[in-house]
């Protein structure tokens, strides 16, 4: 009986402790899909126009006939005849009698007449004239007309080969979160009969696999029945670049394209009165049969002239001036409509970017609160939930479609308003941006910061990596050396190339006086061999030594001739390089070491007031703005706040956004301090 007892006390115990078991395997497999195949968001900071000016330039096969061709000829043919014919005549009296025929005046038997008239008036050399400008005046009209015609044609099929592109780089998204939501479904439906999660979650799941697969379908399907080969252009879906309109390029052209026939086409009367007039000079060559006596040939000239008994000018002229007046007319209202479709379509556009913008800080949101959560659950808080973490990353997926469905709206409207525009390249009216171009109030953050060895001594890695990613750093310069590699050090490198520029820092004043450094960097890079730096970043501080004041010209030489060194290994290498330098060196080894380097730090510590450090740094920061960085440590601030203020003041001042601060272990000790 004791037995029996103890085996119902035990079972519930075994059970619990076999579920927490099989609770802790999954709760591994959720972190594994999380960490092993996260999602990459797409980054449009590619500024290309190369796809859209090769989907501009496709045309159908389309055989339309171009009504201002045919103009064309006629107007050529009419101006071409002068008027001139050439005429002849043969006749042959049958039956004559000689002796009666004679009597009765008919003295030869066959005549032959050849010569030329030319219809100089009416229906000849003028009117012609007349006729060939009128045509020709009505061209241009015709041709616009034409191409607005054939353009709306090509937008269509050209409508159809972006709507294929971008159907493809939906499918890849949808295919990707189809992978996904499979394995998280398995995953969760195992945790469901463990009872560690509820059916609710199991049935959104199911949802969204439902949803997604309804999805890759009618894609698919709207491909086949389309049967469209996509551009062969290779335009990846991670890159996709995003566009905007130059707005007065736009209505500029429309405006010069109504201007531009209204102003040619000012009616002035063709006819004169001398046009209904009939005057034709003429040359003819004569040649008789006599009956009797020798044959005879002569030449004969003469003037015809027709004058009408009523002159119909003025009417013949108001004729064509109500078919001009019609004509414009109805011209002007097919302009007033494309003017109307291309501000319709601008209106589009701006809402189809503002959709986007707003989609694309949706997304940053969510960006940020998976940050923290993978954060999290990397130091291994128990707390965290692996789902929740599943679930912004599908979200952030999301956020990539809509950003997808709203670029592919934004190439529409520009294709659209592109075919309403004549004889106009696709890149005069659009232009290349980037998300941070419509985001104006955000201040633009060009930041680095010096990270020694004993930093890794206090904090991890994942630790470092995540602060880094929180303060939005972008270069991170990392003291290394031909002997040390800790292991944490190692993991930080790797973590951040893929994030960040990394530059291996030199801070060891030994090597101010090494014959070859180009041999020690070699070395370095062989004690990294799986890390690819940006550059190199030399913290070399001659003028920290003890023979500085005695030899202070001499040591800034060597300086630069070492400089000179690095920089013949960097450029064999591929790689940047970048100096760290006190304020006050000489002004001429200065801008030597500016010609010679990628970036120059000016190291303005102890001493921070802001009108002192801008007469130190103008003249560098004028003659060489783009390569001058501000490098502040922490100690000498009393928080973070200030810090900042005197990097945005320095900013205003000089013009300049590349700061970088001292060091990552200083700042985070800064950082704590004003948590307290």
């Amino acid at each position: 009986m004791k037995k029996i007892l103890l085996l119902i006390f035990i079972m519930p115990i075994l059970a619990t402790s076999q579920n927490d078991s099989l609770y802790s395997i999954m709760a591994f497999e959720l972190k594994k899909l999380i960490f092993e195949s996260p999602y990459q968001a797409k980054n449009f900071t590619d500024t290309s126009l190369a796809y859209l000016n090769e989907i501009s330039k496709k045309n159908t096969t389309s055989n339309n006939i171009d009504r201002s061709v045919y103009l064309e000829k006629r107007a050529e043919q009419l101006k071409k005849d002068i008027g001139v014919d050439f005429t002849s005549g043969y006749q042959q009296n049958i039956n004559l009698d000689p002796s009666s025929d004679l009597e009765e005046n008919i003295s030869y038997s066959g005549r032959v007449q050849l010569g030329v008239e030319w219809d100089l008036l009416n229906n000849g050399l003028l009117e012609n004239r007349v006729r060939s400008q009128m045509i020709s005046d009505r061209v241009n009209r015709e041709k616009l007309q034409y191409n607005i015609a054939v353009n709306g044609e090509q937008y269509i099929y050209r409508f159809d080969q972006t709507l294929i592109l971008f159907n493809q780089f939906k499918l890849e998204l949808l295919n990707q979160r189809l992978i996904q939501i499979k394995k998280q479904y398995k995953i969760i439906q195992d945790l469901v009969l463990l009872r560690k999660s509820s059916k609710e979650e199991l049935i959104k799941v199911e949802m969204e696999l439902t949803e997604t697969e309804s999805l890759i379908n009618l894609y698919e399907s709207y491909a086949e029945y389309m049967q469209i080969e996509p551009s062969s252009f290779d335009i990846s879906s991670q890159t996709i670049p995003l566009i905007d309109l130059d707005y007065t390029r736009i209505f500029e052209l429309v405006g010069l394209q109504s201007d531009s026939l209204e102003n040619s086409s000012e009616f002035k009367p063709y006819f004169s009165w001398y046009h209904q007039m009939s005057l034709k000079p003429y040359l003819r060559y004569n040649y008789y049969d006599i009956l009797q006596g020798p044959n005879r040939g002569y030449f004969a000239g003469g003037i015809n002239l027709s004058i009408p008994l009523n002159f119909s000018t003025q009417l013949n002229n108001e004729v064509e001036y109500e078919k001009w007046q019609y004509d414009n007319a109805q011209f002007i209202r097919d302009q007033s409509k494309l003017q109307e479709d291309v501000l319709n379509s601008a209106y589009d556009f701006r809402h189809h970017l503002k959709s986007f913008i707003e989609h694309y800080q949706k997304r940053k949101l969510i960006s940020e609160k998976l940050r923290i959560e993978k954060a999290r659950l990397k130091i291994s808080d128990k707390y965290v939930d692996p789902i929740t973490i599943l679930k912004l990353d599908d979200d952030m997926l999301l956020e990539d479609l809509n950003l997808i469905e709203d670029l592919q709206n934004l190439y529409l409207k520009a294709l659209k308003i592109h075919s309403k525009l004549n004889e106009v390249a696709i890149n005069e009216i659009v232009k290349s941006v980037t998300p941070n171009d419509f985001i104006q109030f955000i201040e633009k953050k060009d930041r680095s910061i010096y990270v020694w060895s004993s930093t890794f001594d206090n904090y991890t890695s994942d630790f470092l990596n995540e602060y880094i990613i929180y303060n939005e750093i972008n270069h991170v310069i990392v003291s290394v050396n031909k002997y040390e590699k800790t292991e944490e050090k190692w993991k930080l490198m790797k973590l951040l190339k893929e994030t960040n520029d990394l530059y291996f820092m030199l801070g060891d004043n030994k090597l101010f006086y090494n014959q070859n450094i180009g041999v020690y960097l070699a070395e370095v890079l062989e004690n990294y061999p799986l890390i690819s730096p940006t550059g190199i970043h030399l913290d070399i501080e001659p003028h920290t030594m003890p023979e500085w004041d005695e030899h202070k010209v001499k040591m800034q030489e060597d300086y630069l001739n070492l400089v000179k060194q690095a920089k013949i290994f960097c450029d064999k290498n591929e790689l940047k390089l970048q100096i760290s330098v006190p304020k006050h060196y000489n002004e001429l080894i200065m801008n030597q070491l500016f010609d010679v380097v990628d970036e120059v730090y000016f190291m303005c510590y102890e001493n921070v007031d802001t009108d002192f450090l801008i007469r130190k740094l103008k003249p560098y920061v004028d003659a060489h703005q783009d390569k001058v960085v501000i490098a502040l440590r922490t100690e000498d601030f009393e928080n973070r706040l200030a810090m900042e203020n005197k990097v945005s003041e320095l900013k205003e001042r000089l013009g300049i956004i590349k700061f970088a601060y001292h060091d990552l272990s200083r700042m985070i000790s800064l950082d704590k301090s004003g948590l307290r």
